[in-house]
């Protein structure tokens, strides 16, 4: 592989192992642990990360100057606060926690370069047709309708390429 560059993901632990390659992780990702959490604490949470995508909104394109500007103090706290969090154990806040701070220096990516996006939910928003198509597949009655499953996935993928 000769590919050079920034990768957004969730940081599956596989993708490390890739040379030549920055990882920047997703927000959305985040967010969703700290809303799984459905608790006041977990709210904090998803409020950082709601700071954050107003600001994306806002000051999207921007040189990363200025977007760093704007999203690193909240960043910076948010992480703080989580660091300095006590959610310990296998609660939903728990595991939000350690998500999030396993992944702290990648999600500071975006803020060094304008190009790179908060979050991957386009390209997840364009792979799901095949996720979503790979799980009923399984269930596939015969061998014809499993041929005419992966007929019409070469079809519909090659739309989106």
């Amino acid at each position: 592989m000769n590919f050079k560059g920034t990768i957004i993901c969730d940081g599956y632990s596989a993708y490390g192992n890739l040379p030549a390659i920055t990882f920047a992780n997703c927000w959305a990702h985040v967010r969703r642990y700290w809303l799984n959490a459905d608790s006041k604490q977990g709210q904090v949470g998803v409020d950082y990360c709601e700071q954050l995508y107003r600001l994306e909104r806002q000051f999207k394109r921007l040189r990363p100057g200025k977007r760093r500007k704007y999203s690193k103090p909240i960043v910076e706290e948010f992480l703080k606060w989580v660091d300095e969090s006590s959610f310990f154990g296998k609660s939903a806040l728990a595991k939000a926690t350690e998500y999030t701070l396993k992944r702290a220096n990648e999600l500071k990516v975006f803020q060094f370069d304008g190009r790179i996006e908060i979050d991957n939910n386009p390209t997840e928003n364009v792979i799901r047709p095949n996720v979503i198509g790979r799980k009923n597949w399984l269930f596939s009655v015969s061998k014809a309708g499993a041929k005419a499953n992966a007929f019409l996935d070469s079809k519909i993928s090659k739309k989106h390429v």
